[in-house]
């Protein structure tokens, strides 16, 4: 997208244009986002949420650096969302200051309730239990940072790539979390052991494949 006006951010009204304009495209099959950027105004990232979602290819954010604030909410409507080791760093906080009783008001408290309602409906990626919207709020008045590995510990996002756009294998994936366990079969250690098993073997079966690939 092209940034017009003052240098401050890019416009979401022409965000949504572009990113629209390729629903009648067949050529086209998936849209990449990238997002570096410390955020914004909320209305902007209202558009370009909007856009997102109601894309009709299959959408891709990758959080090469800063997603803070408002760009730490964008990239998780995405279909898949990847983040970078080294560099990938996610923020978000309340849009005003929760100390001061000045700054709180009618419009701000529907701008938190907007915020915490998308994340905690975007989270529970790699069978992590989703979040509520209280925990996205708690998460917000800290003004809570998180790198790669958190952000996918927490289940909110797909993958940890490196640099080179590779997929990082971690020592210990996230445990997929049941609602409900088959009564009288298995247990949720037995679950959580067969699943911690099965991630092995996974990747496994990925080093063995990458080392085949360059003999």
């Amino acid at each position: 997208t092209i940034q017009v006006g003052d240098g401050q951010g890019i416009d979401g009204i022409q965000f949504s244009n572009e990113v629209l304009s390729f629903n009648d495209n067949d050529a086209i099959d998936k849209l990449i986002f990238y997002v570096n950027s410390q955020g914004g105004d909320v209305k902007q990232s209202l558009d370009m949420v909007t856009a997102i979602s109601k894309s009709n290819k299959k959408t891709h954010a990758i959080i090469t650096a800063f997603a803070f604030s408002c760009a730490g909410w964008i990239p998780l409507v995405a279909d898949k969302v990847d983040m970078v080791q080294e560099t990938g760093r996610w923020m978000c906080h309340m849009p005003y200051d929760p100390e001061n009783p000045e700054q709180k008001s009618e419009f701000m408290d529907e701008v938190v309730d907007i915020i915490s309602r998308v994340i905690a409906s975007k989270s529970g990626r790699n069978g992590v239990a989703k979040k509520t919207q209280e925990e996205i709020k708690f998460l917000m008045k800290q003004k809570t940072y998180w790198d790669a590995e958190t952000m996918k510990k927490e289940g909110l996002i797909d993958n940890i790539i490196n640099l080179d756009g590779k997929v990082v294998r971690l020592k210990e994936d996230p445990i997929i979390t049941l609602n409900k366990l088959s009564e009288g079969l298995l247990g949720k250690d037995e679950i959580n052991f067969f699943y911690k098993e099965l991630q092995t073997a996974q990747n496994k079966l990925v080093i063995n494949q990458t080392e085949q690939t360059k003999q």
